[in-house]
């Protein structure tokens, strides 16, 4: 399992975008190569998370490739049941 958390702190110009773009359209089969130690790595049965706070700030190359579900936030109540 690959979690990517703040995955909308990246930009399109970014290095950490490309790479993560490139595991997870990588992830369907087996065939990424990590650069930095030169090894294939079998990702076929990856699954791989991300988390946003802002859906709009993540790349749209990486979107494009995930599953968007939205996690409403909570409620005025639940805050306050939290709260106290």
């Amino acid at each position: 399992m690959f979690i990517l958390d703040g995955s909308d702190h990246c930009d399109e110009a970014d290095d950490v975008a490309a790479a993560l773009h490139g595991v997870v359209s990588a992830l369907p089969g087996a065939a990424f190569r990590d650069q930095h130690v030169n090894l294939p790595l079998d990702l076929s049965d990856a699954l791989c998370v991300a988390t946003a706070s802002r859906l709009g700030l993540v790349t749209t190359v990486l979107r494009e490739d995930l599953t968007v579900v939205e996690v409403p936030g909570y409620t005025e109540v639940e805050k306050r049941a939290v709260a106290v």
